[in-house]
C-alpha cells in the first residue's frame, strides 16, 4: 500500500493537486484520448456524466457533513436484545417479529455481532431463527452469517441475501399474493 500511496502522490503532483479532496469533481483533468480509438468505447459519449456543472464559489464537491443513519433504531438491535441466549450461550432461540420496508439490510448488524464473538465460524447451524411477517426492506439478510436462519412470510425488496455468509434464508409468499411475471 505504501507504493500505491506514493504513486498516487506523484500523479496528484503532476496534476497540480495537494489533496484528494481537491481532485473531487475535476473532470476536466481526465484524459480520455486513449479510449477514443478503443473498439469498446466507439460511439460512447460520456460528456453528460463528465460534464462539470457550474456551482457558486465555495460550494463543496465532496461530503463535508456527517450523516445520521439512525442506526440505533435498526431492527437488528431489537432482535439482538431478544437473542441473548443464542448469541452468548449458543442456545437455540426462535423469535417472531414484524418487519417493514423501512427495515433495510436486516442481518448485517447482528452478523457483525456474531462475527465479533465467534469469528468466521459463526454460530452452529440454526442457533438463531427469526420468523418475520411483513415486507422487508432493501438488502434483507445482507451479509448474514452462519447460525442465522431468517424466514420471512411476506416479501422482500431488492438485494435479498447479498453477501450471504452462511445463513439460511427463506421467503414464504402468502397464498393470496399475486405474482406478476417480468416482461
Amino acid at each position: 500500500m505504501y507504493f500505491v500511496a506514493q504513486e498516487l502522490r506523484e500523479i496528484m503532483a503532476q496534476l497540480g493537486f495537494r489533496t484528494v479532496n481537491e481532485m473531487v469533481g475535476q473532470a476536466q483533468k481526465l484524459n480520455r484520448n486513449k479510449t477514443i480509438d478503443f473498439y469498446k468505447s466507439n460511439g460512447l459519449d460520456l460528456s453528460p456524466i463528465l460534464h462539470k456543472v457550474a456551482v457558486s464559489e465555495g460550494t463543496k464537491l465532496y461530503n463535508t457533513e456527517k450523516q445520521d443513519h439512525n442506526l440505533e433504531k435498526a431492527l437488528d438491535f431489537k432482535i439482538i436484545k431478544q437473542a441473548h441466549p443464542a448469541l452468548f450461550r449458543k442456545e437455540r432461540t426462535v423469535i417472531d417479529a414484524k418487519i417493514n420496508n423501512m427495515d433495510r439490510a436486516f442481518g448485517a448488524i447482528i452478523s457483525n455481532e456474531i462475527s465479533k464473538i465467534y469469528g468466521a465460524q459463526g454460530l452452529p447451524d440454526n442457533t438463531l431463527k427469526v420468523n418475520f411477517t411483513g415486507s422487508a426492506g432493501q438488502s434483507f439478510a445482507a451479509f448474514a452469517t452462519k447460525g442465522l436462519n431468517l424466514v420471512i412470510n411476506g416479501n422482500t425488496n431488492d438485494y435479498l441475501g447479498k453477501g450471504l455468509s452462511g445463513a439460511k434464508v427463506a421467503v414464504k409468499v402468502p397464498e393470496e399474493a399475486t405474482i406478476v411475471p417480468r416482461r
